[in-house]
């Protein structure tokens, strides 16, 4: 990819990030709403122009688990909508990212940001260091 090329495009997902993060990391965290699959799928959205959170409706924690747990697992959800997952150094900022959670010891979905990754939790928007990161999924940005 040429240079001016690869920095409109990183351009763009900076932009995608800055939009979700004000639209969704000052609400109140909702089941369906503002979780981090929400985040996630809100960052996608504006990368890729596809939105895949119409692909899953909740509005609990009951029936977020109860979806999860028809697939096996987050990651085979997250997987049977996005493709096979990209090694996580080719990871780019807005990319969608499983981590495991300190302190909680439990998965979520997040995004790339750096060398890290930015969750929504029930608390709030938190980074999570990059040896936390599981996997990922590289996104096509829209044309």
């Amino acid at each position: 990819m040429e240079p001016s090329r690869r920095l409109a495009v990183l351009n763009a997902r900076q932009t995608a990030i800055r939009k979700a993060l004000r639209a969704i990391a000052a609400e109140e965290f909702r089941y369906g709403q503002t979780d981090c699959c929400q985040f996630a799928a809100r960052v996608a959205q504006e990368i890729t122009g596809i939105d895949y959170a119409r692909l899953f409706y909740y509005n609990s924690e009951r029936a977020a688990q109860s979806i999860v747990d028809e697939f096996g697992s987050l990651e085979v959800m997250v997987t049977s909508v996005l493709g096979e997952p990209s090694p996580v150094d080719d990871l780019q900022d807005g990319d969608p990212v499983l981590v495991r959670l300190p302190v909680i010891n439990q998965d979520a979905l997040g995004i790339r940001l750096r060398r890290h990754a930015l969750c929504k939790t029930q608390r709030n928007v938190v980074f999570v260091p990059s040896n936390r990161i599981i996997t990922g999924w590289g996104l096509c940005p829209a044309q």
